[in-house]
């Protein structure tokens, strides 16, 4: 039997927190790589943990799979787990005493045992093998494990024909095009299906006192018909009664978004966590103290996507203890914001000196300039006229000369309402203070040329 999954997850649990940053600091590059690299990477015995443990799962799978091949990682792992457990559960492991002791110390095995996560029971249960155990019966369960782990429930896929046709029918009685358009049209079905606003009003105020509008929500996630079939599956499988199916399927696609949403967030904290081994990789290799800064920004902004999983991780108890810089920011700001700094270090670091030198006859204090978006610390430290919020968009901005709209902190909304007034403006990419400064030197320059 293949016990690698049963020691990562083990070594996932937060009674091993600590050891495991710090030994996979010590090897991170090689066990990033290793790790995502096997096919436990996306093993639903990992995907299904909570998110802090399925992050320190995936450095764990690197850590395990890089001691194969290294015996120092291996010795350093083996400690690391061993000295968690009790002295007399690590004997029952070694076997190496007398059967009078084993009997006789079977219940203080027992007590240490039982005092583990249940993680790492499922693993010492396997080391045991059979000392004080059934190994039997251990056996019979870890492979029910594995199959679990290794099974893609489809609920649909699983019904006989006639329920599959009652199935298709219910889909199609509830969306015609058999596809979720948005949150409004949903309502309107649920009204042509019996429920009235005071059915539907209570699923949305439990979530919005929770701060999760799910009708906002549902405008950033894709609803699949897979997913829509998958509702509808369960109802007849668990033969939900006729009159129940609306009220069903509203607690239905309200649970969707939020979990659609939920996972979302999910993946950004992984690629924040476990791929910023490979912006470590990247920027090791720049000493400028400019990148160290962007360095501290970047893991500001991990530290914030890591407040909101743990905010839907404790069931929407916590409110998001940082305060959001912008009315206008949004989820997918935080989504791609990660990917957009990947990109400016591997732009600017790929820049020759020449590319990076500026028109030293532009003096930006001598112009009007006005820039939408950005970030409180961002603005200060550029000194120029800032817009971040869209009551301040007004026609005065026709009194600058230069209006710039910096679109790495900008939301669809502030766009939109400087579109809205019809005032010029150019587009700015960049998104740290001297890369903005030189992208608007080049565009005045080029101005100046052309006029």
């Amino acid at each position: 039997m293949d016990l690698t999954l049963f020691i990562v997850r083990a070594l996932s649990s937060v009674l091993y927190q600590k050891d495991i940053e710090m030994l996979f600091d010590k090897h991170a590059i090689e066990a990033y790589r290793i790790g995502k690299k096997s096919g436990y990477w996306k093993s639903k015995a990992i995907n299904e943990l909570p998110p802090s443990d399925e992050v320190r799962a995936r450095k764990a799978l690197g850590l395990v799979l890089l001691g194969q091949d290294d015996e120092i990682v291996l010795e350093e792992l083996n400690e690391v787990f061993f000295k968690k457990l009790g002295r007399t559960l690590q004997l029952f492991i070694a076997g190496t005493e007398s059967k009078d002791f084993y009997e006789s110390h079977l219940k203080e095995m027992t007590r240490q045992l039982n005092a583990l996560p249940q993680r790492v029971v499922d693993y010492v249960l396997l080391l045991l093998n059979g000392n004080g155990v059934s190994d039997a019966e251990v056996m019979a369960y870890s492979q029910l494990l594995l199959d679990y782990w290794e099974t893609d429930v489809n609920i649909f896929s699983s019904l006989n024909q006639a329920d599959k046709d009652k199935t298709i029918q219910l889909l199609k009685s509830f969306f015609p095009t058999r596809r979720f358009t948005n949150y409004n049209d949903f309502q309107k079905i649920l009204y042509k299906h019996g429920l009235t606003e005071k059915d539907i009003t209570p699923f949305q105020f439990f979530f919005a006192s929770q701060g999760i509008a799910t009708e906002e929500y549902a405008n950033e996630i894709a609803i699949r018909r897979d997913d829509l079939l998958e509702i509808f599956a369960l109802a007849v499988q668990k033969k939900v009664a006729s009159s129940r199916i609306p009220i069903y399927v509203l607690a239905g696609i309200e649970s969707l978004i939020v979990a659609k949403s939920y996972n979302k967030l999910r993946q950004m904290l992984l690629k924040s966590d476990i791929e910023l081994v490979e912006i470590h990789e990247k920027t090791k290799q720049l000493e400028d103290a400019n990148w160290k800064k962007e360095k501290q920004i970047m893991n500001q902004e991990m530290r914030q996507l890591k407040d909101r999983i743990k905010y839907l991780e404790n069931d929407q108890r916590e409110i998001i203890n940082h305060e959001i810089k912008t009315r206008e920011e949004t989820i997918d700001i935080l989504e791609d914001v990660l990917d957009k700094k990947i990109g400016e270090i591997k732009r600017l670091s790929a820049l020759t000196d020449e590319q990076i030198e500026v028109d030293i006859n532009i003096d930006l204090t001598k112009r009007k300039i006005a820039l939408v978006g950005g970030y409180p610390k961002l603005i200060s430290e550029l000194g120029i006229d800032a817009y971040v919020t869209v009551d301040r968009l007004t026609k005065s901005l026709n009194n600058y000369e230069y209006v710039f709209l910096i679109t790495s902190y900008a939301s669809h909304v502030l766009k939109g309402k400087l579109d809205s007034l019809g005032i010029q403006y150019f587009y700015l990419a960049s998104e740290t203070k001297n890369t903005l400064i030189q992208e608007m030197k080049e565009v005045i320059s080029k101005q100046n040329k052309e006029g």
